[in-house]
């Protein structure tokens, strides 16, 4: 095998909206963790849990909520008697359009409800409203009921406890930066500890981004190119579709797919494998990440190259050239090369030359050729191509 080729970027792909107003209200009921118990901090593994079809998931430690769940209702995104901290997290939101942004959160604890003020580590009942930008730390903001001593944004300790019904709005503003990303974290200790999340909402917005890519490389296996890419967050991502474009033709197709997780606020590592047989031309992929509702959005472009013969032994000159070209070639190109095609910028066959008679420095006349841009691609007697694609440009009039 020869030398794999990796190429490894950071990638920030977004998806195209029209700039508006986000706002979530929680309007599909049943959606989130239906029942417990769960296990660690992943949502999947509650006893009963639905994440289908929504942009918003769950974080923290999850191993408190036990026969109670955390889901939506019409309306509303319902908290009870999660014992330990919980969070929904919301889709990152791209802010990059305005000079400054804000959130906008309601929140609601019902009647016959009333948060303790216990300052006994583990009895509180508090709520947050956090937010992070460009993927930094996540702010808390500050307390909004008069007890700023207590270090949450809405909590009765210092101050008296809560008793329902009782219904505030957690404004933040002057948010400046790139990406944005929401989360609502509660922390209720009993069965009767009720809270509601019922919107929240950010002014001029772009894209709301299904997935923050974290890695995408391409190398050479004995089966053929292998594609490896990694997700820091998914939120409503239904499938990835795997494309290629070869140097000569420019387009991208589809060849394969791989399942989407859905949703996760984790690490997620992906791989699909392209069953080709190498041609020793230049190969690039990039990944098309689709929505549940049919929404897009594309990876950076990687490519591979595998040649059975490195640049130094191939060059053409002149380039540009008017009538003729020389193609200089090592003893290893001597010996393999049989056929030269050139190709135009459509992919189409415009001439090839028989050259199994190859001396070191062989002219081929191009005086036939109009004038633009062609690909010349080497092959060996079986026609199987070899080494570079390599662009020329002819000039002049025939």
């Amino acid at each position: 095998m020869k030398k794999i080729l990796l190429i490894t970027s950071i990638l920030f792909a977004f998806a195209i909206h029209s700039f508006a107003q986000y706002t979530e209200t929680f309007d599909v009921p049943n959606k989130g963790i239906l029942l417990g118990p769960c296990s660690g901090s992943d949502g999947t593994t509650c006893t009963s849990n639905d994440f289908s079809g929504v942009n918003w998931t769950i974080e923290g430690n999850l191993t408190g909520i036990d026969s109670e769940g955390l889901f939506t209702k019409s309306g509303y995104l319902h908290f009870e008697d999660v014992d330990e901290e919980s969070c929904w997290v919301g889709p990152l939101l791209n802010i990059s359009s305005v000079p400054s942004s804000s959130v906008n959160v309601t929140f609601t604890i019902p009647a016959g409800t009333s948060w303790e003020n216990s300052s006994t580590p583990g009895s509180t009942d508090y709520m947050d409203v956090e937010y992070s930008v460009d993927g930094g730390s996540y702010v808390a903001v500050a307390n909004v009921n008069g007890c700023p001593g207590s270090g949450h944004t809405l909590s009765g300790v210092g101050c008296g406890g809560i008793t329902g019904p009782f219904t505030t709005n957690v404004v933040e503003t002057g948010i400046i930066g790139s990406n944005l990303q929401i989360r609502v974290c509660v922390d209720t200790n009993a069965a009767s500890d009720d809270g509601w999340l019922e919107t929240v909402s950010v002014p001029e917005v772009g894209a709301v981004v299904p997935v923050t890519w974290s890695s995408i490389a391409i190398e050479e296996t004995e089966r053929g190119s292998k594609l490896l890419w990694s997700t820091s967050s998914e939120s409503d991502s239904d499938l990835f579709e795997i494309q290629r474009m070869n140097s000569l033709t420019e387009k991208f197709e589809t060849i394969g797919q791989v399942e989407a997780a859905g949703y996760s606020t984790h690490e997620l590592n992906y791989e699909f494998v392209d069953d080709i047989e190498f041609s020793n031309e230049k190969l690039y992929y990039r990944i098309k990440q689709v929505d549940f509702n049919g929404e897009y959005s594309y990876s950076e472009i990687v490519s591979l190259r595998i040649s059975d013969l490195v640049n130094s032994e191939i060059s053409i000159f002149p380039n540009p050239a008017h009538h003729s070209i020389q193609i200089n070639g090592s003893d290893t190109f001597k010996e393999k090369i049989s056929v030269v095609k050139i190709y135009n910028t459509l992919g189409a066959l415009e001439t090839q030359f028989d050259l199994s008679n190859l001396h070191k420095t062989t002219s081929i006349d191009i005086s036939m050729l109009s004038s633009g841009i062609y690909f010349i691609q080497f092959a060996d007697k079986n026609q199987v191509p070899l080494g570079d694609i390599i662009r020329i440009y002819k000039i002049g009039i025939n």
